[in-house]
Order: structure tokens, then C-alpha cells, then sequence
């Protein structure tokens, strides 16, 4: 009985690990050939190697959404791979994910070997998922669309509705050589900033008017989701240097981190 019941279990630790090595992570073309096979499909978005300073946003979306179990994605392996497709370790960095300076460790380079489950179909299908500073490249079989649909969904929710940069104070820069792009960076110093609106010196018009252009409206908060009414608004301060702009920035900023807009804005970029 003893020796029937060892068999049993000698076999059953034979298939698990089995099950864990049927995928040759020792090259990236045996990983790509034995997790995927060679008909896949690469989806991905572009790069630019000036973004230095991006603070790789895309690697956090991606580990944030890997590792929410509400997502069914189950991280099968984590690797890289040096110019000559050899697997080498996974580069990791902190992430800063708010103002107060906190971190998680990201991917910074590497691929991760995940498994995502299809809520409704419960059909497993594999995707490998390369994040990187300011890209996230997505492998899967070329027939496979729900997964790689599924993720990308997410993934841009993630950089509107979820990302750290929310409920911060951010500044961007700019880069020539890509138009349209922008990068998102914290703001250093903010907690010194002590302004308020007793302090601003404008105009009492303009300055009543830009009190009721920003607290005064999200004070009418439920005034307006009673009737149906949009809460999504922005200003836009312009006028020559001198008029106050920056004050008001500051006074505004002081609002959010500790007044009267705290956990009601989304953000403000100077």
C-alpha cells in the first residue's frame, strides 16, 4: 500500500514538473518557438531614445495589470535576452508612485511569459509582454486577438483612469523630434508650497472669477451630478509676466495637496 501510494505521488511530482519545463526559456527563439510557436504576431507602440527621463509609466501599467488578480493573468516566467538571443536576467528599477517618493521595483528590461484566461470562455491563451520606457510590446499567436485586445484595453484605461501620475502635480517637457509627444514628470519641492488665496493680489473680478473657475466648481460637485451634468474641466491661464499666473498655479496646487480640492482633481500641469 506504502509503495503504491509513493508511486502515485513520484508520478504526480514527474507531471508537475514536466508541466514547468515543457517552455525552453535558454534563447529567445526557443522561448518564442516552445511558448507561442513561429506564427505570432507582434503589437507594439513606438519608442524614442531621448525619453530619459519617462520614469517607465508603461512598465508599472504593465506589472499593475500582471499581477491584479481580478485579470487572470498568471506570470508563467520573467526573462531577457542579450544581442545574440541568449537569456540573461531581468533588469529591474524603482518606480516612484507619488509625491511622497514610494517605489515599487518594475521591469525596466525583459520579457514577461504570462497566461491570461479568458473570463468568460475560460480558453488559456499565452502572450508574451515586453515593457520598456515609454513601450509595451505584446507577442502572441497571430490568431490569438481576444487576449491581445483584452490587454491593450486595459492598458490605455490604466494610463487614464488609474495611472500615479493621478491626484499629482506634474510639469512636462517636450521633445522636437517627436511632435506629439510629451513626458510626464513629478514636480519636486511641492509639500514647501504655502500659498493661498488671502495671498493672490488680482483684480477682486478676476480673482472671483478664477476662485468659481475651479474650487467654486468642484464645490457644486453635487449640484451638477444631480443633473447629469459633465464634471470634467480645465483653465487655462494666459496673460504677459506679472499678472499672477504662477501664484495662482501656486495657490492652486496648495488646494490640491492640502486645501479644498484635495482628492478632487485629477492633476495640474505647469
Amino acid at each position: 500500500m506504502n509503495t503504491f501510494l509513493l508511486l502515485i505521488l513520484t508520478t504526480f511530482v514527474s507531471a508537475s514538473v514536466q508541466a514547468q519545463e515543457k517552455y525552453d526559456f535558454s534563447t529567445i527563439t526557443a522561448a518564442f518557438a516552445t511558448f507561442l510557436n513561429t506564427d505570432f504576431a507582434k503589437i507594439a507602440g513606438d519608442q524614442d531614445d531621448q525619453l530619459k527621463d519617462f520614469y517607465y509609466l508603461t512598465s508599472y501599467a504593465t506589472r499593475s495589470l500582471l499581477k491584479n488578480p481580478n485579470h487572470n493573468y498568471t506570470i508563467i516566467h520573467t526573462c531577457d535576452f542579450d544581442y545574440y538571443g541568449k537569456a540573461i536576467p531581468v533588469v529591474y528599477q524603482p518606480f516612484v508612485i507619488n509625491n511622497s517618493g514610494d517605489t515599487v521595483d518594475i521591469i525596466a528590461s525583459g520579457y514577461y511569459f504570462v497566461t491570461h484566461t479568458d473570463p468568460k470562455t475560460k480558453i488559456k491563451t499565452n502572450l508574451i509582454i515586453r515593457p520598456s520606457r515609454d513601450e509595451v510590446a505584446i507577442y502572441a499567436l497571430t490568431n490569438t486577438y481576444t487576449s491581445t485586445e483584452m490587454f491593450i484595453e486595459r492598458f490605455r484605461k490604466f494610463e487614464v483612469d488609474l495611472n500615479p501620475y493621478k491626484a499629482a502635480v506634474i510639469e512636462i517637457d517636450d521633445y522636437p523630434s517627436w511632435p506629439q509627444r510629451s513626458v510626464f514628470k513629478f514636480m519636486s519641492n511641492l509639500q514647501n508650497i504655502e500659498s493661498h488665496w488671502d495671498d493672490l493680489i488680482l483684480d477682486p473680478a478676476l480673482k472671483a472669477l478664477s476662485y468659481d473657475q475651479t474650487e467654486g466648481f468642484l464645490a457644486r460637485d453635487a449640484l451638477y451630478k444631480e443633473y447629469g451634468y459633465n464634471m470634467k474641466k480645465g483653465v487655462l491661464l494666459a496673460g504677459p509676466p506679472g499678472t499672477g499666473k504662477s501664484m495662482l498655479a501656486e495657490v492652486l496646487i496648495h488646494s490640491i495637496l492640502k486645501g479644498e480640492l484635495k482628492g478632487k482633481s485629477t492633476f495640474v500641469v505647469v
